[in-house]
């Protein structure tokens, strides 16, 4: 099946745009810092779609932490839809809505494998606190903290990041796995 040229240009565009919805729900919910040019950049583009969501969507005990939520959701649905019909697919609602769950939450899941593998090798060269380096200090902290809940002390050596990583490579190996396992399994019935 031949792909046409504006779909070709529109799912790199699609893609990009789901990874940065993702971010924006991410940031959001984390109370990361959003006065560096990184997250500057996040909530500007994803800003216009945001406030159109917030017509429909509610606010959650008066936060308005859904609407990225909501964001991500659907610009990763779209994309999903996209890779279905170029693959020659027949769409399927159910299962495609299955696989965009999986799919926010397995790129959920790689972008905070992502930034705390650089909070690690940050760590190890002390160039004081930059933008960056604040951000993903904010993004990663909470997981951070519920893992040195759970570890003792050994010393000047910090286990926490290896504990995060285990866990949330097993958190995609059987939950989105199942999930995706789910998905293809609605699409093939």
């Amino acid at each position: 099946m031949q792909i046409p040229l504006s779909l070709q240009l529109i799912y790199p565009i699609l893609l990009i745009y789901a990874f940065i919805a993702i971010m924006r729900a991410l940031m959001q919910y984390l109370d990361a810092d959003f006065h560096n040019p990184i997250s500057q950049f996040i909530h500007r583009v994803t800003a216009l779609p945001i406030k159109f969501l917030r017509i429909f969507v509610p606010r959650l005990q008066g936060s308005d932490a859904l609407s990225p939520i909501v964001l991500a959701l659907l610009v990763s649905g779209a994309e999903r839809l996209l890779w279905i019909h170029s693959n020659g697919i027949g769409i399927d609602i159910p299962a495609t809505s299955v696989l965009t769950i999986a799919i926010v939450l397995e790129r959920t899941i790689n972008i905070m494998i992502i930034a705390i593998l650089i909070r690690v090798v940050m760590s190890w060269v002390p160039i004081g606190m930059l933008n960056i380096e604040r951000l993903i200090y904010t993004a990663t902290e909470p997981l951070m903290a519920i893992a040195r809940r759970f570890l003792p002390s050994f010393g000047g050596l910090d286990f926490t990041p290896i504990l995060i990583l285990l866990g949330l490579e097993l958190i995609s190996w059987i939950g989105v796995g199942s999930i995706q396992a789910l998905g293809y399994q609605i699409l093939r019935s």
